[in-house]
């Protein structure tokens, strides 16, 4: 079980927590990273990304702002994997669309053998505290 990095980095554009109207004033950012991940890493990455924890569950559908391929239900949602978080539709972006993800998540998830960690739950409530800051709301306590 791992507990939290002092401070979780988010995975690029998708570290953001945002509605789905917001997010998708992203897509041209999408647009210059598709391609970019090796096609064999896609399936291994892609997996990972959906193993994260839930650490901010939002109940609200995504969909694909690129092409249209995909709709997720709680897309939206933040997963973290203890050192990063990402929105739960990532994984779906990297296996359509293979788009690059950050230098340094790439190379902690390769250290990890593409095996999301299980994160302890102290761990998760303070990740938690500090995405509802930065989504304006106020923390939730206990």
């Amino acid at each position: 079980m791992v507990t939290m990095a002092r401070h979780p980095r988010p995975v690029g554009v998708f570290g953001v927590v945002a509605t789905q109207n917001k997010f998708a004033m992203r897509r041209d950012q999408l647009l210059t990273m598709v391609g970019q991940l090796p096609e064999h890493e896609a399936d291994p990455v892609a997996g990972y990304l959906r193993s994260g924890a839930i650490v901010m569950p939002i109940m609200e559908q995504s969909r694909d702002i690129i092409g249209g391929q995909f709709s997720v239900p709680g897309g939206s949602a933040i997963l973290t994997d203890g050192a990063y978080y990402w929105r739960c539709d990532t994984a779906e972006y990297v296996q359509h669309y293979r788009l690059g993800l950050p230098a340094d998540f790439v190379s902690h998830g390769r250290a990890t053998g593409w095996q999301c960690p299980a994160v302890d739950r102290e761990s998760l409530m303070a990740i938690e505290q500090l995405l509802a800051v930065q989504w304006g709301q106020r923390p939730v306590i206990g």
